[in-house]
């Protein structure tokens, strides 16, 4: 499997298990990147995937 269709099985699997959290972190993860921090937020979306 590919990493990213590993991430996105992982993802998933969250959703179901904790719908509220999981939309939450991914915000969390979109904004950091709008506002220019990619960094930081492939950081957390990775720290997010693997916890």
């Amino acid at each position: 499997m590919l990493p990213y269709e590993e991430a996105v099985e992982k993802y998933k699997e969250a959703v179901r298990f904790d719908p509220g959290f999981v939309n939450a972190w991914y915000g969390r993860c979109f904004a950091l990147m709008v506002l220019g921090s990619k960094a930081k937020a492939a950081e957390e979306f990775k720290s997010g995937l693997l916890s």
